[in-house]
């Protein structure tokens, strides 16, 4: 598996754990309202909060379930962003540090 497929999985797993958590994490509440303003962003809500298949998405937004898919998968990747921001930042730094070596 890639790296970047076991970061979306991870934030797919937390989407799905957030709407059901008593502490709301900064770091998530934080990738959640950075994807709020878009124009996809019901598939979120529809697929993590509501539990709902890709199909009854697509019909009830009026789209094909590709469509639902590459903009659900767009979105995560924008929360993983967020999420593993340090995460990268520390990738860069070491590669960094090995160049020097």
């Amino acid at each position: 598996m890639h790296k970047d497929d076991k970061r979306i999985k991870k934030a797919e797993k937390l989407l799905y754990l957030y709407p059901h958590t008593d502490t709301c994490y900064k770091k998530l509440q934080k990738a959640v309202d950075n994807i709020k303003s878009d124009k996809y962003y019901d598939i979120i809500d529809m697929r993590f909060f509501r539990k709902m298949k890709y199909r009854e998405i697509a019909e009830e937004l009026g789209l094909d379930d590709n469509t639902v898919y590459k903009h659900k998968r767009r979105l995560v990747e924008l929360v993983a962003d967020v999420l593993y921001a340090d995460d990268i930042v520390k990738e860069i730094m070491e590669e960094i540090e090995d160049e020097k070596l």
